[in-house]
């Protein structure tokens, strides 16, 4: 047991793993190459020897390596660890889906399939989209590194992603204009639709923030932006947390979840979505 012991310890940059155990199964080798990937995935990278605790349990015969299932890892450093952490992030720079604006007006989702039919569909819509990319590419990085796919699944088990999105409401919507829009009995707010992208809002003349009525157009004139009223900002910006009580993550420093989000934004560019996010900015804080 003391050989197992020695030989795990002279490992460098090993970890804590505190009250969320990450166990290495199989034999000496497998839960060595366990904890070297592990090492990678933490990316304690200054070279640091860490004090050093590992039990090893279910062992058929303490003197041979090969029976041994199961190591608990529990290596830490006392004055450099952290048991959990939360880091704030937020997406800029985006143009907006039709997906993540919202209709509950049948004839504008007639026209519109896309469009989400209520609020809650956009967020939900949002959150999959970041939640899946976060996942995804931990889960990458995981594999990079050589842990199993149980050790991967405890890792991203103890990831908490806190998306907060607010969607744009469409009550009506304009598609591929090519003729002026009519505006003068509406008391809602228009959106402008080209494609699979919201662009602008035409506001109703009774709309909130619609120009007032005295010399006003009763229309949007295509060839006159002063006619249309730019998508707010709130709508064109996506916040949230990243959580984690697993000790490999919580002490990962921003830098390296900056290099995970902007690794997400990449993987969202190259998918259905990419024109829509090419010149978005990812900030972690």
């Amino acid at each position: 047991m003391d050989g197992v012991t020695t030989a795990f310890c002279a490992i460098q940059n090993s970890l804590h793993v505190g009250k969320n155990s990450i166990l290495c199964h199989g034999d000496i080798t497998q839960i060595v190459r366990c904890i070297r990937g592990i090492e990678i995935f933490a990316g304690f990278f200054n070279k640091r020897l860490l004090t050093c605790i590992f039990r090893v349990t279910m062992c058929e015969t303490k003197a041979s390596y090969e029976t041994c299932s199961i190591v608990n890892l529990s290596a830490h450093d006392p004055s450099h660890s952290a048991a959990s952490r939360t880091w704030r992030f937020n997406v800029t720079g985006f143009s907006l889906p039709v997906a993540m604006a919202f209709s509950t007006d049948a004839a504008a989702r007639a026209q519109v399939p896309q469009i989400s039919p209520n609020s809650g569909s956009a967020q939900a819509f949002v959150k999959r989209l970041i939640i899946q990319g976060v996942l995804n590419v931990l889960e990458q990085q995981g594999r990079a590194a050589g842990l199993p796919d149980f050790v991967i699944a405890t890792i991203l088990g103890q990831l908490g992603i806190n998306v907060l999105y607010i969607p744009l409401s469409c009550p009506k919507v304009s598609v591929n204009p090519t003729n002026p829009i009519n505006r003068a009995m509406m008391m809602i707010t228009i959106c402008v639709i080209y494609g699979n992208t919201v662009t602008t809002t035409c506001l109703g003349m009774g709309a909130p923030g619609a120009p007032p009525g005295g010399g006003a157009r009763d229309m949007c004139m295509l060839n006159m932006p002063m006619d249309f009223t730019p998508i707010p900002p709130q709508h064109l910006s996506i916040s949230g947390t990243l959580s984690t009580s697993n000790f490999i993550m919580a002490n990962w420093s921003r830098e390296m979840w900056q290099n995970v989000v902007n690794r997400v934004l990449r993987m969202i560019t190259s998918g259905s979505f990419g024109t829509h996010f090419a010149t978005a900015v990812v900030t972690v804080t």
